[in-house]
């Protein structure tokens, strides 16, 4: 589910989304067993999700994972974060740039993420500035690759799935589950509702409803779009909200790689690939 970030300066820091809150804080997405409190038919129909991304076989062989994440608003795009995840070791980098200009690097295990080499315009980050920066790349991860793979993690520990009433548009018809959770994340209260494609099993639509929304506000809503092989997984690419033209969520440089250069992780000044 979408969290805040706390910290004071680490908001003032690195630039982000107003709607690109960090997420749920697992890490690699696995398929679990069903729990208490979930729908039989609801965890079934989300194995059949995690299944038609990929399944077990395809995220053991997606190693290293490339995305950038790109907020698009008024139709015009910015690049907020560039991200390399070793899903294998959880060594992670993030790479992008402060709302002064300042190019930064992060690089930790999502295991140790309170400890890391950071990196602020070609020089180690000063103190203060190390943990705000590890703080807020930590927060990218786990909202920026939540845009990224929610579907697979219908089934995380914590997640409840209900079924909502089916539903039909563009012709198609839709299985509708209801995520709530209970113990994880920064605001427990969020809820969403996954649009599951009958025909393809794939997350075609995603609806939010986040603890801090007014009761008048708006259900969110973002079509899931542009799903396309990536390796041995199959995501989609980019998020458009359908009630407001010209606005996205994309991963541009989408790819999982085999390799990747000497360093990359442990070295600030190696380049991504």
């Amino acid at each position: 589910m979408v969290a805040r970030l706390s910290v004071a300066l680490v908001l003032s820091l690195v630039a982000l989304v107003g709607c690109d809150r960090p997420a749920p804080e697992t890490a690699v997405p696995s398929p679990v067993a069903a729990r208490g409190g979930s729908d039989p038919h609801a965890v079934e129909l989300a194995a059949q999700t995690y299944d038609a991304m990929g399944g077990a076989a395809g995220f053991a062989d997606a190693r290293y994972l490339r995305f950038n994440f790109v907020s698009v608003r008024g139709g015009a795009a910015r690049t907020v974060a560039r991200h390399l995840w070793d899903r294998r070791t959880d060594d992670y980098r993030v790479d992008g740039t402060t709302r002064a200009g300042q190019p930064y690097t992060v690089l930790f295990n999502l295991d140790r993420r309170d400890s890391g080499l950071t990196w602020l315009a070609g020089a180690p980050a000063s103190d203060s500035m190390h943990t705000a920066l590890l703080k807020s790349a930590y927060g990218r991860f786990v909202n920026d690759s939540y845009w990224l793979l929610m579907p697979t993690k219908l089934r995380d520990p914590g997640v409840t799935l209900t079924m909502a009433p089916d539903t039909t548009f563009g012709g198609q018809e839709y299985d509708v589950v209801h995520l709530s959770f209970s113990g994880v994340g920064l605001t427990p209260g969020d809820q969403y509702w996954a649009y599951l494609n009958r025909r393809t099993h794939l997350m075609d639509r995603w609806a939010m409803r986040l603890e801090d929304f007014a009761p008048t506000d708006t259900t969110a809503v973002y079509s899931w779009v542009d799903y396309a092989r990536f390796g041995p997984l199959t995501l989609s690419p980019r998020k458009i909200n359908p009630t407001t033209p010209g606005s996205e969520i994309r991963h541009d440089s989408l790819a999982v790689l085999t390799a990747v250069p000497t360093g990359v992780f442990t070295d600030p000044t190696v380049p991504l690939p």
